[in-house]
């Protein structure tokens, strides 16, 4: 279907983001994110953030692409809360500035950065499609964006974070080493997309060292999607 409509902004028809819009095309995949419009991207994922996000809270979007999350967080944490959307990949950034002006999304700030454990700057490797790219080597061309760490970040900002969204194509690990002191202070609910076996493990058993423990959000016996609590939050 999507190959017959024209590449401009359509609603979402159902579920926790009806009447926003995107650009058919934006999103990666064969469909340019048709799925998104009838609430068939990442259903569990997308409930379960709604469900979290509070009026007022302080969301940071890891990894935000062009992507549903930070306008999803932008209408739950409402006038009063705040959005800080980080993104390297200048394709992206365009398309989530646009999103942001469609959904009139006045509280999301778009930070042009990848996250990691140190700050500077880094090679950027594309990936095979606009939703996969990562600071981890996936072959092919690369580009140096800038790089910075939470705790950076939340420090400059002088923010305390309710909510983080990670999902980072592989480089999740280094995001949560440059965010120790922000876990630690701030507890925040953290939303985890895991890209192998071995980082899965890993950064669960980082985040239980700070007290952290998890569920999974997408079903089966290999899950990737985590939702995680700090001790007592959950």
């Amino acid at each position: 279907m999507a190959g017959f409509l024209p590449r401009r902004d359509y609603p979402v028809l159902s579920g926790p983001l009806f009447g926003a819009r995107f650009v058919l095309g934006s999103f990666a995949g064969d469909g340019g994110g048709v799925s998104v419009f009838f609430n068939r991207s990442e259903p569990e994922q997308v409930l379960e953030f709604a469900a979290t996000v509070k009026a007022g809270n302080t969301v940071l979007d890891i990894g935000a692409n062009v992507r549903l999350y930070s306008i999803l967080a932008s209408r739950r944490a409402g006038p009063s809360g705040r959005v800080y959307a980080f993104e390297p990949a200048p394709r992206n950034i365009q398309f989530l500035n646009r999103h942001i002006k469609l959904n009139r999304a006045e509280n999301v700030f778009v930070v042009e950065a990848a996250c990691g454990r140190q700050v500077g700057e880094a090679d950027f490797f594309p990936g095979p499609n606009s939703a996969m790219g990562s600071l981890q080597k996936v072959g092919g061309d690369k580009f140096r964006v800038t790089a910075i760490t939470i705790d950076q970040f939340v420090l400059a900002e002088k923010i305390s974070p309710d909510v983080i969204k990670i999902d980072v194509e592989g480089a999740e690990l280094d995001v949560i080493y440059g965010a120790e002191n922000t876990l630690s202070r701030s507890r925040p609910v953290i939303f985890l997309s895991t890209h192998s076996p071995g980082l899965r493990r890993e950064c669960l058993e980082r985040l239980a060292e700070f007290g952290y423990s998890y569920r999974p959000i997408s079903g089966g016996d290999d899950p990737n999607e985590f939702i995680l609590f700090a001790g007592g939050n959950g």
